[in-house]
Order: C-alpha cells, then sequence, then structure tokens
C-alpha cells in the first residue's frame, strides 16, 4: 500500500487529494457496521477497498462523484479480523487507510485446503534436487495430522501433492479450481519446495518438472499467478510457504544485476537457485 501510494503520489503530483474517514457504527456478534466517508479534491472517487486480512470484499461504488458516504455490513471470520479501509481516485491517487482489528468466536470449524509443490526432478537432468519432494511430502503429512490431533480442528480437509513430473501448469489449474470453493472462514495452506527463477525482466518463476531455465515464462510456473490465485480466494487465513530462491519478494525497479554461480555454495549448503 505505502510503496503503491508513494510512486502514484509522485507521477501524479498536486493532481491527487483524496482522504477518507472510518468508523466503526455498530458491532454485532458476527458482523461489523462500518461508517465510510471519502472526499476527493481533483478527480471522482474510482474504488473503495476495504480488505479483511487481506481479501477484498469488493464493495461497490457509485461512480462520477468526488464525494461519498458509505455503510458497508462486513461479516467476520473465525479468530482475528484485520480490516483496511481506504480509497481510490480517478488519477490512481490513494486516500490514507484506516485498520480495524476485531476478534471474533464462532462455533463452525473451518475446512482446511492444503497443496503442497515439491519440484525435485526435471526434463533437465542437471538441475534435479535432493528433497524438495520429501519436503513437499512431510508437510503435506504434518498438516493433514492436524484433523485428527486433540481435539477435531477442521470439519474437512482438502488437498493434493504434487511432486516432479506432476508439477507444471495444469497443476496450477486444478489447485485454483479447488481454491475458488473456499469460504471466508476457511484456511488455505500452499507449500512450494524447487528453484526460484528469475527471467531478464526479474520477473520471478517457480520450476515446473518441463520448465526452461534459461528462459522460465516457458512453461515456468508464474508468481504472480500463484499469487493472483490467492488474492481472489475467499478464504481469510491463508499461508503460502516458499523454499526456493529469489521467495523474499524481488523488487523489480530496485534490482541490480549480479552474476552468480550456477549453483552458489557456501559452507556445504547448496541453494536452489540455476539462474543469474
Amino acid at each position: 500500500y505505502e510503496k503503491r501510494q508513494n510512486k502514484l503520489s509522485e507521477q501524479n503530483g498536486e493532481n491527487s487529494d483524496i482522504t477518507l474517514l472510518a468508523e466503526k457504527a455498530l458491532g454485532g456478534k458476527e458482523e461489523i457496521l462500518l461508517k465510510i466517508s471519502i472526499l476527493s479534491k481533483y478527480s471522482n472517487v474510482s474504488k473503495l477497498s476495504v480488505l479483511v486480512n487481506g481479501v477484498d470484499e469488493n464493495i461497490i461504488i457509485e461512480q462520477g462523484k468526488k464525494e461519498l458516504v458509505l455503510s458497508p455490513n462486513i461479516k467476520l471470520s473465525h479468530g482475528e479480523n484485520i480490516i483496511e479501509v481506504f480509497a481510490q481516485d480517478e488519477s490512481g491517487g490513494f486516500s490514507n487507510k484506516a485498520t480495524f482489528v476485531e476478534n471474533n468466536k464462532t462455533s463452525e470449524k473451518p475446512d482446511l485446503y492444503q497443496f503442497c509443490i515439491g519440484s525435485a526432478k526435471f526434463t533437465d537432468e542437471t538441475k534435479n534436487l535432493n528433497y524438495a519432494a520429501k519436503d513437499a511430502q512431510d508437510v503435506f503429512g504434518l498438516f493433514a495430522k492436524q484433523k485428527f490431533i486433540g481435539k477435531k480442528k477442521y470439519h474437512k480437509i482438502y488437498g493434493k501433492q504434487y511432486t516432479n513430473e506432476q508439477v507444471n501448469k495444469n497443476s496450477v489449474k486444478e489447485i485454483a479450481a479447488v481454491l475458488s470453493k473456499a469460504n471466508k472462514n476457511d484456511v488455505v495452506i500452499l507449500f512450494y519446495a524447487g528453484h526460484g527463477i528469475l527471467n531478464k525482466d526479474f520477473d520471478y518463476y517457480l520450476s515446473s518438472y518441463n520448465v526452461d531455465f534459461a528462459n522460465p515464462e516457458q512453461n515456468g510456473i508464474a508468481y504472480s499467478e500463484i499469487e493472483s490465485i490467492l488474492q481472489n480466494c475467499k478464504a481469510r487465513q491463508k499461508l503460502f510457504l516458499i523454499d526456493a530462491c529469489h521467495s523474499g519478494d524481488v523488487e523489480k525497479g530496485e534490482m541490480i544485476k549480479s552474476n552468480t554461480a550456477s549453483i552458489d555454495t557456501s559452507g556445504g549448503l547448496v541453494f536452489r537457485s540455476v539462474t543469474t
């Protein structure tokens, strides 16, 4: 939010000036009512974002106005609900952000959706890894047991493991189709172990069985696609674990190219990196 706000502020200069006021009007057992006022000085308000644990409520607003007052009713899910509210104008400028934290307890048990991907073998056998597939299998087994340890934690557990030859673009489509059925109160865990690859434009890709390591956009799994799937999933408790190089979020605008060995080693450890 802050990065986008600063970047757009530099681009728009004085063409954007939008402010937002938000307060909690009422609070029920499983929901809260917000009162939101938005005022844009130069251009019309184009979007209101109400995020609950990062998931957009997709509030529809009246277009063509510089001033709006809304009272959306937000349903709460089990546990902590971090509610973030901000607006944008037609020039792309961001308003200030209001944040609320609401804790909620429900008797309804969530479903668990878990997918574990272990990309360890490739058509290019020189890039094979020793433990990525095993890591995915172990993590899958760990979370699958949660249904049976002590008091039953989840109502149902959905999920699948993908290893080696099974890791491809079709597996990502399968995951997206299943996650589209998840509800707000559900839990999603996605685990990936394999190679993390940057292309020449510093776009981030995760390895698949038949990825072209020199041109990862050929058959590689785009991180942006996984990110989009998770963002569009309704579940408000989502965990994405990545054991691959470059998983610390690459800032394309700040990247400086540096030559590295095909496989970097340090202290006997082999890192999951294959490219410059």
